[in-house]
C-alpha cells in the first residue's frame, strides 16, 4: 500500500468492507453567481454588478438556471445517485511508539544524523524522515515515538528504520520492542449534509454537539473506542483509533445511522429535515 495520505472506503451493497487507495479526483468546480435583473420589454435579461434581487447560478455543464436567494441551489441539492458511489476515506496520521530497551547518547545520535534538532532543555532529538515523510522523537531513555505517517505499514517501517540506525550508529544492543499505533486520525466527506441537531436529539448518550463552542458534532464510540467530529456539509473526523480495522469497523456502523439524518441539501442556507415540518436554518 503506498505511503501518500490517500485511502478510499469501498461500499459493496451499502456497507463499508475495505480500504483501497483511492483516485485522484480533480477539485470540483464552484459555480458562478451573478445577480440578475429583469427587463422588461425587448430585453429579457441583463446581468449587473450589484443589486438586492434574485440570484443567478451559472452551471459550467448545463444552461443558467435562477433561484430566489432564500432557495437552494442545483449544486446543493443531494443527488440520490451520488449515495451509491464510493466514500474516499484519507487516513491523515498515525502516531507509534516502540522502546529500543537501552540507552540512547542523544549527543552522538545527533551528530551522525541528517535532518535532526537536538533539543538539550528537553532532552529529545527530533529527526525528520524522509522516506517515509515522517517524525521522530528520540528520548535518551530509549522511548521512541514517530508521528506523520500516513498508514500503518509506513508506520512501521519508519519506526523500524529509526531502530536500525541508532543500533548501526549508536548502541549495538538496540532492540524493537513494545511496538504500538497509539492513534489514528482518518477523515472523509459524506455525499450528503446531515442535521446534526436532530442527530444530537435521537442520540444523547453518544453525541455531544454544543453550537455555539464548535460547529462540529462529537461522536464517542464505544465499540470499537474512538471519537469523530461529524458537521453539518457531511464532512466526518475520526480520532483515537488504533488501526485501519477499527477506523471501517466505526464507519461501517455509523454510516446507517448518518444515513437516516441526512439533509435534503448539503449545505448553506436552510436544511430541510424530511421528518418534520419546519425548516430548521443552520448558519455556522
Amino acid at each position: 500500500m503506498s505511503h501518500q495520505a490517500q485511502f478510499q472506503l469501498q461500499q459493496i451493497t451499502g456497507v463499508i468492507s475495505s480500504v483501497v487507495p483511492a483516485e485522484l479526483r480533480p477539485s470540483s468546480i464552484r459555480p458562478n453567481i451573478y445577480t440578475l435583473v429583469r427587463i422588461p420589454c425587448f430585453v429579457n435579461n441583463a446581468v449587473l454588478p450589484s443589486h438586492a434581487g434574485t440570484q443567478v447560478i451559472q452551471v459550467i455543464s448545463g444552461p443558467t438556471e435562477t433561484s430566489l436567494l432564500a432557495s437552494p441551489s442545483p449544486a446543493e441539492l443531494v443527488d440520490e445517485g451520488d449515495l451509491q458511489g464510493k466514500i474516499d476515506l484519507r487516513v491523515r496520521n498515525v502516531v507509534s511508539m516502540f522502546n529500543v530497551c537501552c540507552h540512547v547518547d542523544l549527543h552522538a545520535l545527533a551528530m551522525c544524523t541528517p535532518n535532526v534538532v537536538y533539543e538539550l532543555n528537553r532532552g529529545v532529538v527530533m529527526w525528520q524522515l524522509r522516506n517515509p515523510n515522517c517524525h521522530a522523537r528520540i528520548s535518551a531513555c530509549g522511548k521512541v515515538i514517530v508521528t506523520g505517517a500516513t498508514s500503518e505499514m509506513a508506520a512501521k517501517k519508519a519506526s523500524r528504520r529509526v531502530a536500525r540506525w541508532i543500533q548501526q550508529k549508536v548502541n549495538p544492543s538496540v532492540c524493537f520492542a513494545d511496538y504500538r499505533i497509539t492513534n489514528m486520525m482518518a477523515s472523509c466527506k459524506l455525499p450528503f449534509g446531515l442535521r446534526l441537531v436532530d442527530l444530537a436529539l435521537a442520540h444523547p448518550k453518544e453525541c455531544s454537539y454544543e453550537p455555539e463552542i464548535n460547529t462540529g458534532l462529537i461522536w464517542r464510540n464505544s465499540s470499537p473506542k474512538l471519537t469523530l467530529r461529524i458537521h453539518s456539509t457531511g464532512s466526518v473526523t475520526i480520532t483515537g483509533a488504533t488501526s485501519e480495522a477499527n477506523v471501517l469497523s466505526a464507519m461501517d456502523s455509523l454510516y446507517p445511522v448518518l444515513l437516516r439524518y441526512k439533509a435534503a441539501y448539503r449545505s448553506g442556507g436552510a436544511i430541510e429535515s424530511p421528518l418534520a415540518n419546519s425548516v430548521v436554518s443552520l448558519r455556522f
